[in-house]
């Protein structure tokens, strides 16, 4: 959810929060089906927690930047989507404040029948900018990107490394409050710290880079648990508000 605009507030604000994901043994498909269940008293779904994120704390000012280290599978991704948004936690809360922008999934919100050019406009409006805002930010956002005349090109035709610079460009370019990176980082060499005034949260499995990337912090994921926060040079305390 999204606080109120006030002063003195932090950027990213997590308190407690757990999200569940269910693998399901039997699930109830039909109207049919749940009224047979419910008359003998037995459970609409079968399932068991496959995997959780427990106890996630994490308080982020504006301005600082953060590292998500961890392995594959430990809760990174999760955790980015909950600030997102796109998740919703399970129990806890999450609360951000000012316009996020994400580049979690390469690819993501990009219609990949359509141009970069056609791409930059659709992301743009998404954020909520308007065609005179969006016009003086692109020529930046092109520069930024680095792929020249295939701009005009449909997005299906990009490399991945191409597809992630413009995502990344468009994302930073539309100057956004809190700015969140998965993996995508991994093909921007040097563009990653180049990262707005606002709150930057980055996720990766390696964290020996994140120093020349520009995180002041990092936390360190063990599976599924928010775990240390401290230098990006070595382990710290327990992250939290």
């Amino acid at each position: 959810m999204k606080s109120p605009d006030r002063n003195g507030c932090p950027a990213v604000l997590c308190r407690d929060v757990f999200k569940h994901f269910y693998l399901y043994s039997h699930r109830t498909t039909s109207l049919r089906e749940w009224f047979i269940r419910t008359a003998l008293r037995r459970p609409i779904h079968i399932r068991r927690a496959e995997f959780s994120l427990r106890g996630f704390n994490l308080r982020i000012e504006r301005g600082e930047a953060v590292a998500l280290i961890g392995p594959n599978g430990s809760g990174k991704s999760t955790a980015l989507r909950l600030i997102a948004g796109i998740y919703t936690p399970s129990t806890g809360t999450v609360e951000t404040l000012g316009r996020i922008a994400a580049v979690i999934e390469l690819g993501a919100g990009f219609n990949m029948e359509l141009t970069g050019a056609e791409n930059v406009g659709l992301y743009g409006a998404i954020m909520g900018l308007d065609r005179t805002q969006l016009a003086q930010r692109y020529e930046k956002i092109i520069e930024f990107a680095g792929i020249g005349k295939f701009i005009d090109m449909p997005v299906k035709y990009y490399s991945s490394g191409m597809v992630a610079r413009l995502a990344f460009s468009v994302a930073v370019n539309v100057q956004p409050d809190i700015l969140l990176l998965d993996e995508v980082l991994a093909v921007l060499p040097g563009k990653v710290s180049q990262s707005p005034p606002g709150a930057s949260i980055k996720g990766g499995h390696d964290g020996d880079r994140f120093p020349q990337r520009g995180c002041g912090s990092r936390n360190v994921f063990p599976r599924g648990m928010a775990g240390q926060r401290g230098d990006p040079h070595g382990r710290g305390s327990q992250c939290g508000p």
